[in-house]
C-alpha cells in the first residue's frame, strides 16, 4: 500500500492518478452485459451438479427446455459475459492517459462536485465531535503496482475508513433518510474497493447535508464492514478489467502505419469482391481491313496525299 498526501483535486492530486483505475470508477470498470439471468443460472447449476435434464428444468420453472446461448457457454466453461459500455470506454481512457502522461478524467469540475469537496472538512469535523472518533486525513491510497487507488476521506482510528458523501440533490438527501438501510449501495464498490486497497477492517460512510440541521438530519453515519467474498469478486473483475486495459496498450503501442495497417505488410492487392464474378480479360480487337478502292477500266485512278 503506498499512501500519497496530495490535497484532493490539487494537480499533484490529478497526476498521481494518471492510468490507475480508482475506486470512484470501480463499478464502471466492472460493467458487464449478458451473463445468466436467475433461471438460467439455477438451470445451469442443476445441470452441473448432474442433475438429468428434466429435473433440472424443473428446478428453474422452464416447462421446454432453454436453448439460449449463454447457457450453451457456460455448460461448456466459457464465459458468458463481456465488458459494458462504461467498461470499454475506461478502460480506452486508462490506455490513453498512461501513454500521454496527463490526466483526461475529472478534469471538468461542476458546482455540485465543487460543493462537495468545500462541505469535506466540515463534514468531517462534526463526525469527530459526535462520535468521539479520531480521523487522519489522507488523499490517495495506491496499491503496490500503482494500478489501482482509493482517494481515502480519512483513516478512522487504527482499522477504519471514513467515506464523505455530501450530495446537493434533494432526491438523493431524501432517499438516505427514507431507506437508511440500502444507503451504501451506490457506493459498495467504492467502499469495498477502499478496505480491499488500504487492509482496514470496515467503513464509515458519511452522508451530510447542513440544510437539514435545524431537524437533527445533517449528519447520517452507516458503517459497512468488510466482506472478504465481495472483496475477492471485486479484485477478480478488476483484475480481469485491467487486462482490457492492457490490450489497449498494446493496440496503441503496436507499430502501424496511419492506415492502421502493420508498417511491414504489403500493400494490399486489388481483388475482385467474393460475390461479383471475376472479370473476363478483354480480347484484343484486330482493326478492320479497308478495302482497295475499286476503279473502273480506262480510269485514272485518284492520287493519295
Amino acid at each position: 500500500m503506498i499512501v500519497l498526501n496530495h490535497p484532493q483535486g490539487s494537480e499533484d492530486w490529478l497526476r498521481a492518478r494518471v492510468g490507475v483505475c480508482t475506486a470512484s470508477r470501480f463499478s464502471d470498470a466492472r460493467h458487464k452485459i449478458g451473463g445468466l439471468d436467475e433461471k438460467q443460472a439455477l438451470y445451469v447449476e442443476a445441470i452441473k451438479a448432474g442433475a438429468r435434464e428434466k429435473d433440472a428444468m424443473q428446478a428453474a420453472g422452464y416447462k421446454a427446455a432453454p436453448r439460449a446461448a449463454a447457457i450453451g457457454k457456460a455448460l461448456a466453461g466459457l464465459p458468458v459475459e463481456e465488458p459494458g459500455a462504461k467498461a470499454v470506454d475506461y478502460a480506452w481512457l486508462l490506455a490513453i492517459e498512461t501513454i500521454a502522461g496527463e490526466p483526461l478524467d475529472e478534469t471538468f469540475v461542476t458546482y455540485a462536485m465543487r460543493r462537495g469537496r468545500e462541505l469535506e472538512p466540515q463534514a468531517r469535523a462534526v463526525y469527530e465531535a459526535r462520535t468521539g472518533a479520531w480521523v487522519e486525513e489522507v488523499s490517495l491510497v495506491l496499491t503496490e503496482d500503482s494500478r489501482f487507488g482509493y482517494s481515502a476521506d480519512g483513516f478512522r482510528d487504527d482499522d477504519g475508513l471514513i467515506e464523505i458523501k455530501c450530495p446537493m440533490a434533494a432526491d438523493k438527501i431524501g432517499a438516505v433518510w427514507a431507506n437508511p438501510e440500502s444507503a451504501h449501495l451506490e457506493y459498495i464498490d467504492q467502499i469495498n474497493g477502499g478496505l480491499w486497497i488500504t487492509g482496514r477492517k470496515y467503513c464509515d460512510l458519511i452522508v451530510y447535508c447542513p440544510w437539514l440541521a435545524p431537524v437533527g438530519k445533517d449528519l447520517f453515519v452507516k458503517r459497512i464492514y468488510r466482506d472478504e467474498a465481495a472483496i475477492e469478486a471485486l479484485e477478480s473483475d478488476l483484475v480481469a478489467f485491467m487486462r482490457l486495459v492492457d490490450t489497449n496498450l498494446a493496440t496503441l503501442r503496436r507499430p502501424t502505419k496511419m492506415t492502421g495497417r502493420p508498417k511491414d505488410e504489403a500493400a494490399p492487392v486489388a481483388t475482385t469482391p467474393p460475390w461479383e464474378p471475376p472479370a473476363t480479360p478483354a480480347k484484343a480487337t484486330t482493326p478492320a481491313a479497308v478495302p482497295a478502292p475499286t476503279v473502273a477500266p480506262g480510269a485514272i485512278p485518284a492520287p493519295a496525299f
